[in-house]
């Protein structure tokens, strides 16, 4: 056995001769001289387009020089491309490899498999039950447990019949120890940038984040009987059930509805690890998470309470299932992929895409494949079964209100005569062909130029950040219309889909509407630095890997630091809480002691959604810009008074005046933005002190 000082000389020997060998000029260029021909073209064009995109990426942001930028980015991606392809021709994008599928005949007569089919058709019938339990017995708890045991039954029926013999886990190796190593490390980096000051970041509440609070409330406490039914925005209630599952295991307030988001955000960083690595390999999954984990975009949205991390987690989850289904040909894997296509119609709109996208790579298949259909037609009744007893019930809301389908999209749609009429006007144009080009223009430049045009994120830079989005442009150029292989496909149809859809919508950019494709947004910049590394290590060797590493390791943290910066010291900053948030946060905190009496605007009303949601069950009096009859009357024994007067309200010296009268040594506080500028002010009346008054 080699001691510990032995094994010190040697490693510091061999160090030491591997620096001296890459310190030597001439170790380079015999490597480079003997390197093949294409290779090393296709790694000098790869090399002055990644120069050339983010030189393209400074004109856009921060210079704006807006017409120079496109016009280096469009040489940029002919010169990458160039280069990708010349690389691939030495080494090719690697296609991993799984190990071969066997699968046992069906025999029909098995208990097993008796039992298994048993389980299906239950689950099929039962699901199918629910239609007559909702729409003509109306009952509703029982409809949704025996909706519930239908999934149930179903899954267990594909985990029975399965085919494949049952193995046992092995061992991982030291690469695959390492691999899983990284991983944890990516999501553990990920909880850092979205767990601390969860509920304070961001400081504004938005209106749909009230709103989603109060639905899954609703459900938290009981009060919704048809979990299948219509809530806000025109989605079902099982839409809501994923943030009421947040308050009621992280609590009821603002941190257990973001907590859900925040959830939500880590499985998708995971599942979108997996699909990549399906695809493409360990290499580039790895360097997708990683830009996913540090995306201001996605950190903003695991951030915030409402359902919009439901659209991208479904969508992952559609082509996850679906992807290992086909190679796996597990029953199982086809099953759980019906079902999230059939919850892809249930959750945010944007998660609708994926049935699409899945519809287009599966019909690929099948044409390039000869023996797609006859391979897996039992797979595809699986997904039929598993989209069927998840749909169930939602035939009943679908059949009495079909519109609810298309409801946002005719909203939304730019074609429509009103929204039509308000993109002109906000462009200053009068022709359809101008609105469409501005359409285009602003769709297009979202990522890379933004800002977003969403009051819900309204973020004024691009949607990704300086590095990455100038490989994404060249990774979109390279690898998004090689549509006549399946897996480029896939990523193509997921970002143009996207992207035109966003044309045909109102307001592009919109972040919420683009939150499906967020993962294409990181796997195209993984492909491109991945073509980049395999041409280092063709060109220079083992050497090359490691040097090329080092770049790639300053690339990402180049990325976290501009992500960072820009969301949690520049964005934050930009948008502070308002006056809804600043109510409904300081009403949470005095509402057990004190009665509030709101006198101002409509934004002093204790309706609103996001005052409703931080400070439940509200005993407080709206006045509007109505002075208080002082003294009041009728005040419980044991509650103070709270006058909370809107600092812009037309009547306010004068009512705080009065109440200063009535009810001298009150405690008073002006609430002001963090910003500085007055938004409130309260003044607080101690229970003796009411009692005094009415006397």
């Amino acid at each position: 056995m080699t001691s510990p000082a032995t094994f010190r000389t040697d490693l510091v020997s061999t160090l030491r001769s591997f620096g001296t060998t890459v310190g030597d000029p001439r170790f380079w260029r015999s490597r480079w001289a003997s390197a093949p021909r294409s290779t090393r073209v296709g790694f000098a064009f790869w090399l002055a387009a990644v120069g050339l995109a983010f030189w393209a990426q400074r004109l856009y942001t921060p210079l704006r020089h807006f017409t120079q930028a496109r016009a280096f980015y469009g040489i940029a991606a002919l010169v990458g491309l160039c280069g990708i392809l010349l690389i691939e021709r030495q080494a090719p994008v690697p296609q991993p490899e799984f190990a071969a599928i066997t699968l046992q005949p069906w025999r029909w007569r098995s208990r097993r498999e008796i039992a298994s089919a048993v389980l299906v058709g239950l689950g099929v019938i039962g699901a199918l039950s629910t239609i007559y339990l909702l729409g003509k017995l109306q009952a509703y708890r029982f409809a949704f447990w025996i909706w519930v045991g239908a999934l149930i039954a179903v899954l267990a029926g594909a985990a029975l019949g399965v085919r494949r013999p049952i193995g046992f886990a092995r061992r991982p190796t030291r690469a695959e120890t390492l691999e899983m190593l990284a991983v944890l490390g990516i999501l553990v980096l990920a909880l850092w940038l979205r767990l601390p000051n969860l509920e304070t970041i961001p400081p504004h509440i938005f209106e749909d984040e009230g709103q989603t609070g109060l639905e899954a409330r609703r459900i938290l406490r009981g009060q919704v009987q048809n979990m299948f039914w219509l809530g806000w925005a025109g989605l079902t209630y099982l839409n809501y059930g994923i943030q009421s599952l947040g308050l009621r295991v992280f609590g009821d307030n603002l941190f257990g509805l973001r907590m859900a988001s925040t959830v939500q955000g880590l499985i998708s960083l995971l599942l979108l690890y997996l699909i990549v690595r399906r695809l493409f390999g360990v290499r580039p999954a790895l360097v997708a998470a990683f830009l996913l984990a540090v995306s201001h975009f996605q950190i903003h949205y695991s951030r915030d309470g409402a359902n919009f991390m439901s659209g991208l987690l479904f969508t992952l989850l559609v082509f996850y299932f679906l992807l290992r289904a086909l190679d796996t040909r597990s029953a199982v894997d086809f099953v759980l992929a019906g079902i999230a296509i059939g919850l892809c119609l249930v959750v945010y709109y944007a998660a609708r895409y994926a049935i699409v996208i899945a519809g287009l790579y599966l019909l690929q298949r099948a044409a390039r494949e000869r023996a797609f259909l006859r391979r897996h037609w039992l797979g595809f009744l699986a997904i039929g079964a598993g989209t069927l007893v998840t749909l169930a019930p939602m035939v009943v809301v679908f059949s009495r209100y079909p519109e609810t389908l298309l409801w946002r999209s005719r909203e939304v749609f730019i074609f429509t005569p009103g929204v039509m009429n308000h993109a002109k006007y906000t462009y200053g144009v009068d022709r359809v062909e101008d609105v469409i080009k501005q359409q285009v223009q602003r769709s297009l430049e979202a990522f890379n130029r933004g800002p977003d045009g969403s009051p819900q994120y309204n973020y004024g830079g691009p949607l990704v950040d300086f590095w990455t989005s100038a490989l994404l442009v060249l990774g979109t150029a390279a690898f998004s219309f090689r549509l006549l292989r399946p897996r480029y496909l896939l990523l193509g149809s997921w970002f143009w889909l996207t992207v035109v859809s966003s044309i045909l919508t109102a307001d592009p950019p919109s972040s919420p509407h683009l939150i499906g494709v967020l993962p294409v947004l990181m796997i195209f910049p993984a492909l491109v630095v991945d073509a980049g590394w395999r041409a280092s290590k063709q060109v220079f060797g083992q050497a090359g890997t490691y040097a090329f590493g080092l770049f790639v390791a300053v690339f990402l943290v180049l990325a976290l630091i501009v992500n960072y910066r820009g969301y949690f010291k520049m964005h934050i900053k930009s948008r502070p809480a308002d006056t809804q948030t600043l109510l409904g946060r300081y009403l949470a905190g005095i509402r057990h002691r004190y009665r509030p009496y709101l006198i101002g605007g409509s934004v002093m009303s204790p309706e609103y959604p996001v005052v409703a949601f931080l400070s439940p069950d509200l005993d407080a009096v709206s006045l509007r810009d109505r002075p208080p009859h002082v003294p009041v009357e009728n005040v419980p024994a044991d509650r103070g008074l709270a006058f909370v007067i809107e600092r812009a309200s037309p009547i306010h010296d004068e009512t705080l005046n009065r109440i200063r009268q009535v009810y001298p040594g009150g405690k008073e506080a002006l609430h002001r933005s963090t910003t500085g500028v007055p938004q409130f002010t309260s003044y607080l009346v101690e229970p003796e002190a009411v009692a005094r008054a009415n006397r």
